[in-house]
């Protein structure tokens, strides 16, 4: 009886401790997103000869990325970046000199004529997908450039006043937009149809016709789903890096201990592809719920809990937020929107924002805004003025 009891105990210890080491399966949803086609992408190989490659992408600083440029060099792009003639945000003063430099101008259009010529056949191209391997190690293109280039076209639309010639890069940088897309890439165009929205605004008031054929962002265009399945497949492989080596682990034995017995690969990978589901699902939504949206990951289960105390604890303080860029889709939403003003004078047009859709449109001496606690200096759903009462009083 007493070995019976000893065998009992010894199998129930046995089977304990196969369930605390065991796994769950991965989640087939997820699975669907950690795959990766090795198809090529003419347009994607064709952005990378047009603007070269990157050093290897630092996924905690995107902003930085997006905001500081790159050190001058011998490249005739980098020298082009730094040309104060070209508008990094379209304000009434930056067209007028534009329009005023013109000898200047057009010399930077002669110049620059092949790269010009490259970046259109590039918005030619009618798929475009993000093939940069989600690896640490792996390069990105040189995006920064792609914007320099944008705003040469800016430059020659405004200097020439083409309304019509904007429309066309407008539609197909919506096109492009919405593609396949690193959380990168998905920015940089984003950013890119910012500023000709507001080039837009600014060449209507000077009579020219910049029409669209939709003045919302479609579903495609605002959904940030491939940008996270990128994002997901991309931390998920790093961790994956990271739980291999050496490097991922402390100095201490405890800690390493920790580490070794307390995570799992699959209840961690489950649940972070809860987190970034969610926000993709998000961004399809709109923009007042996204401003609102309150999301925390689930709690883990307590079968998660006993068996992934350190998965869980590394969720909790490595999950990137999101909400930020998904903003930067609202607020290009919402001057799309207030472009249509330009075109029919309705102070009444709906809030975006807001849930109700109300709330007059505000008019300062050089923008007109949707009214929003979410405008900010870098993000404003706002659109440049010429002259706010003269422009006004022409149209009224």
């Amino acid at each position: 009886m007493k070995n019976a009891i000893i065998l009992l105990l010894f199998t129930g210890l046995v089977l304990l401790a196969g369930w605390w080491v065991s796994d769950e399966p991965l989640d087939a949803a997820a699975q669907l997103w950690l795959e990766d086609t090795e198809e090529e992408n003419a347009a994607y190989q064709y952005l990378i000869e047009m603007v070269g490659i990157d050093p290897p992408f630092d996924p905690d600083n995107i902003q930085q990325r997006l905001d500081s440029p790159h050190p001058t060099g011998p490249e005739p792009l980098e020298e082009l970046q730094q040309k104060d003639l070209l508008c990094d945000n379209y304000t009434a003063a930056c067209l007028l000199k534009q329009q005023q430099h013109t000898a200047t101008g057009q010399a930077l259009l002669s110049r620059f004529a092949p790269y010009l010529a490259r970046y259109q056949h590039f918005l030619a191209f009618d798929d475009f997908k993000e093939m940069t391997p989600a690896r640490i190690d792996t390069p990105f293109p040189r995006y920064r450039r792609l914007i320099t280039l944008a705003r040469l076209q800016s430059l020659n639309w405004a200097m020439n006043k083409d309304g019509q010639g904007l429309t066309s890069e407008i539609e197909r940088l919506r096109h492009l937009l919405a593609q396949h897309h690193s959380i990168l890439s998905k920015v940089i165009v984003t950013r890119i149809l910012s500023e000709k929205i507001q080039l837009a605004a600014l060449l209507m008031q000077q009579g020219q016709p910049v029409s669209l054929s939709q003045y919302r962002l479609s579903t495609a265009e605002k959904s940030f789903r491939s940008a996270l399945a990128y994002e997901f497949r991309f931390s998920t492989r790093v961790l994956q890096q990271d739980w291999r080596s050496h490097e991922f682990f402390g100095e201490h034995w405890l800690e390493n201990l920790y580490y070794i017995i307390g995570l799992r690969e699959n209840i961690t990978t489950n649940r972070a592809f809860l987190f970034y589901q969610h926000y993709a699902d998000l961004s399809e939504n709109p923009s007042f719920i996204i401003a609102n949206d309150v999301y925390q990951l689930p709690a883990p289960s307590l079968s998660q809990a006993i068996r992934n105390p350190a998965g869980n604890q590394l969720l909790e303080s490595s999950l990137p937020h999101f909400t930020e860029y998904l903003s930067r889709l609202s607020h290009l939403d919402a001057q799309i929107q207030l472009l249509s003003w330009f075109r029919h004078h309705d102070p009444s047009l709906p809030n975006p924002w807001s849930p109700e859709g109300g709330m007059t449109l505000e008019k300062s001496s050089d923008e007109i805004c949707f009214p929003s606690d979410f405008n900010s200096e870098k993000m404003r759903s706002c659109l440049p003025l010429l002259d706010a009462d003269q422009h006004l009083e022409k149209q009224g």
